[in-house]
């Protein structure tokens, strides 16, 4: 895994149109855009195949819960029809945790969630940190503060979930905090479990597979994470993780074992090095993307 580019300049956080602060999540368009939460400006930008700025959701700097604005947004996805969704959390003064759907131009749809109130039921989130589609259109949802991955239908209507809302646990049936999600070329749901420091594989109909890494246990070496937070599947298969606590990005195989790792674990700012990256997502050249939070940047690297 090699540097090629990057969006944004590296350490300066900033609000026009080639500066970021603090990119949270990250999906590719059926165009083969860049789409990109931008969190603490309150907007989603698109970028094109050159990392060039084409246009946002969202008024820079600007929190709102209403149809027009974003609130500390995160988890970003793509749906089959090319529609967007984007997940918005809230701030001190502002409030969303709701699922908003978007038309390709940008323009508001529906959403899931009840604006400004969050919940543990089947009518509310607590934070859409993390949203994938499935292969059959289906929508999964790293609830993070629910400590739960619930699923809804194409027309945004849930289903069922898995985790108990609410409840913190380190077995085979809890999560604590997941925020990244993807799905495996062979439809499996993929979840970072942030807060058990491991990767859990689920079935479709969200029942435990098998993980990588020791639950609740961190570390630095080829065995465990610290605070795992972004996931994406490459073309062959293999997975890619966000290792945020440890600054790199690890490749694992289908079975979830160790392959080889972007970054050397050491924070930095230059292309070898990572600040707690987040969203991760592969482009269909085969490039990956990510969002390098603490350096305010989207860094483009190839998948060999």
């Amino acid at each position: 895994m090699r540097y090629l580019d990057q969006f944004g300049e590296t350490g300066v956080s900033g609000t026009d149109r080639h500066h970021l602060n603090t990119p949270w999540g990250i999906a590719i368009d059926h165009d083969g855009n860049v789409l990109v939460t931008d969190n603490n400006n309150h907007r989603l930008i698109r970028l094109d195949e050159d990392l060039q700025y084409l246009d946002q959701f969202g008024q820079t700097g600007v929190a709102g819960n209403d149809r027009e604005h974003l609130v500390n947004p995160r988890g970003v996805a793509v749906m089959r029809d090319g529609s967007i969704l984007v997940g918005r959390y809230g701030s001190k003064s502002v409030r969303a945790y709701d699922l908003i759907r978007l038309t390709q131009d940008l323009e508001y749809v529906d959403q899931f969630g009840q604006t400004g109130t969050s919940g543990t039921d089947r009518e509310h989130l607590g934070s859409p940190t993390g949203l994938a589609v499935g292969l059959e259109g289906m929508v999964y949802v790293a609830d993070d503060p629910n400590h739960r991955v619930i699923r809804l239908t194409e027309d945004l209507r849930y289903l069922d979930q898995f985790g108990q809302s609410g409840a913190i646990g380190t077995d085979r049936e809890h999560l604590d905090g997941p925020s990244g999600i993807c799905v495996a070329r062979d439809g499996s749901i993929v979840v970072a479990d942030t807060g058990n420091t491991r990767i859990v594989l689920l079935t479709e109909d969200l029942r435990y597979l098998n993980q990588f890494g020791e639950t609740a246990v961190t570390g630095t070496d080829r065995e465990h994470t610290w605070n795992p937070n972004g996931v994406a599947a490459m073309r062959d298969g293999c997975l890619l993780v966000t290792d945020s606590n440890n600054y790199r990005v690890i490749r694992l195989s289908e079975d979830l074992k160790y392959m080889d790792q972007f970054a050397s674990g050491l924070i930095g700012s230059d292309r070898e090095h990572l600040d707690t990256p987040l969203g991760i997502a592969m482009g269909p050249d085969g490039m990956a993307y990510i969002c390098d939070r603490g350096n305010h940047r989207v860094i483009r690297f190839t998948e060999d």
